[in-house]
């Protein structure tokens, strides 16, 4: 929806697409919002464009499903649930909430996945083993630092995920 934006994305996919040093490229965005702006019919020409042009490229291009988010900020609702006595391992959203809430961007990824040589990663399947979005390792370490970034430990959670989909060594 902005001028700005549009003219840093074109900048940052040229740059890409010419630096021979870059031979992966994660595509990953919070793609919920997109879907609510009223530019939202160019997002997925706009990514199955950038994944050819990058393949084109001799890129590799990984499309990474979203995280789940969600509206409050996570660490602080953690903090209320330990002082309250509770048990942070059972807090978070179910695999079905997750993919209610997302449905269109997953949907999108992989018609896009589909249609271009990128490889997609399923978040869900690090994030949300056994029916439930985890929030906390088994050390009780938060996986975010707001309501949708995650922390290092999060992404210590989800990296095997990615470097799986490349074939590079976790």
């Amino acid at each position: 929806d902005r001028s700005g934006c549009l003219r840093h994305n074109e900048s940052t996919l040229t740059s890409l697409v010419s630096d021979p040093h870059v031979s992966v490229v994660l595509l990953v965005a919070r793609f919920e919002f997109y879907h609510r702006s009223p530019n939202r019919a160019a997002l997925e020409p706009g990514l199955v464009r950038a994944a050819q042009a990058l393949h084109t490229a001799g890129k590799r291009v990984v499309l990474l499903d979203p995280i789940p988010t969600y509206a409050y900020p996570v660490p602080s609702a953690l903090a209320q649930l330990v002082w309250r006595g509770q048990d942070p391992v059972e807090f978070g959203q179910t695999l079905g909430q997750y993919e209610e809430m997302q449905r269109e961007t997953l949907e999108m990824l992989a018609r896009v996945a589909k249609r271009t040589s990128a490889k997609r990663v399923v978040s869900a399947e690090a994030l949300c083993p056994a029916g439930r979005c985890l929030v906390v390792d088994a050390n009780g370490l938060a996986f975010y630092f707001d309501d949708n970034h995650l922390s290092m430990q999060g992404a210590r959670q989800l990296a095997p995920f990615i470097l799986r989909a490349v074939d590079l060594p976790q």
